[in-house]
């Protein structure tokens, strides 16, 4: 691959195995075939965080996006609203934040476009390239100033840097003795997806986390986890049936996520030893859950007490009952004490204090009540002695 004003092109070679010696070199030049590209950066796109279905409205669902078909037929008929796979009909463009089914990237060197010109100008000397290739290499390279880098494999890198290919020496050019010392990782869009790649660059007005749609699935019909329901999954993790681990996680993947957040965080945080043995965790019901939590599915075993309250700041649902309810089952984890000294009273951070907008004040540790001892009275001496 060639990276090239914004376009990657497919370049294909081959050489002989012993001498290393080029024997064909080839650039797809069809245009179905570049792919675009950008360097060392992310995606920054003003993405909605949050959606209100409204009749009429037209969603396409990009790729990467873990969403259970069956109940988002079932969001289409409840809400009177359409879903398409032409994203050029749709009202709303629902996309995988990370992109991770669009982007793909890869580390190429980078050499100066007057060396790669050269090679591909040798290249075709030696008849290893056709002339309507250098011709288009030349079109998109006409613009290009002698030192500007330009991505190229690292195969072909020491070829060009070091001028060592067979294609030099015939053409008593010498060797340079430098290698290629500077390399960048580029992102690029998958052949596929340019189209849309392009067409969420130019609406987006229209760009929504697909994280604000599954809110919506699994709503007013789905089981909320309360207390109750958190204690008889907790048992039934704790149990050495798989048949109930797997069952559980159908529980969780179908509850109602934003009324049952705290406590899906609390079973993530107690068993999620368990949770990340189990092979259905990459079931797409459980990895929509998963993906609306932000977890990685081979780590589902790192949760702690404190991303608990964070998860509950992130998602807008932290209230100060919560917080003191995760506060008190993970109280141990939240402070420390040290050999002579121990906390005796906890409050929220600053910042946390602003978003519950409450006094919190948690003793810990009650006032010691001092014993009762009896008085030991000296006793006084009559004597006087001289000190000499």
């Amino acid at each position: 691959m060639l990276i090239l004003n914004n376009i990657a092109l497919d370049l294909k070679y081959d050489n002989y195995p012993k001498t290393g010696e080029m024997t064909w070199l080839s650039v797809d030049i069809d245009d179905h075939l570049h792919i675009q590209i950008y360097e060392n950066k992310e995606l920054e796109l003003p993405i909605l965080e949050k959606y209100s279905p409204k009749p009429g409205d037209v969603v396409y669902i990009g790729p990467g996006c873990n969403i259970p078909r069956i109940k988002l037929k079932d969001l289409m008929i409840n809400n009177a609203i359409k879903s398409t796979t032409d994203f050029n009909k749709a009202t709303h463009l629902f996309i995988d934040t990370k992109f991770s089914a669009i982007v793909t990237d890869s580390w190429f060197y980078l050499e100066n476009s007057k060396n790669i010109l050269e090679f591909f100008n040798l290249a075709k000397e030696n008849e290893l390239l056709e002339s309507q290739e250098l011709e288009y290499i030349q079109n998109l390279m006409k613009d290009c100033s002698d030192d500007e880098s330009i991505g190229i494999p690292h195969q072909l890198a020491n070829r060009i840097s070091k001028k060592v290919d067979p294609i030099y020496s015939k053409a008593r050019i010498s060797p340079t003795g430098r290698g290629s010392v500077y390399n960048s990782n580029f992102k690029f869009i998958v052949a596929e997806y340019v189209d849309l790649y392009n067409f969420i660059q130019s609406n987006q007005d229209k760009l929504y986390n697909y994280k604000s749609l599954i809110c919506h699935i699994n709503s007013s019909d789905s089981i909320t986890i309360d207390e109750k329901v958190f204690d008889q999954l907790s048992a039934m993790f704790n149990s050495n049936d798989a048949d109930n681990h797997i069952l559980a996680m159908e529980i969780m993947a179908n509850s109602n996520y934003l009324d049952s957040l705290m406590y899906l965080e609390m079973l993530f945080c107690d068993h999620g030893h368990v949770i990340n043995l189990v092979k259905t965790k990459r079931h797409v019901n459980f990895k929509s859950l998963t993906d609306f939590l932000g977890k990685y599915t081979n780590h589902l075993n790192s949760t702690n007490s404190h991303d608990i309250i964070q998860s509950l700041i992130d998602k807008g649902v932290v209230t100060l009952e919560k917080v003191h309810y995760v506060f008190e089952k993970y109280k141990n984890e939240f402070y420390a004490g040290s050999t002579h000294f121990k906390v005796k009273e906890v409050t929220l951070s600053d910042d946390l204090l602003k978003i519950v907008n409450e006094n919190y004040v948690n003793t810990v540790q009650e006032d010691y009540v001092p014993e009762e001892r009896e008085k030991v009275e000296e006793e006084k001496s009559d004597e006087f002695s001289w000190i000499e």
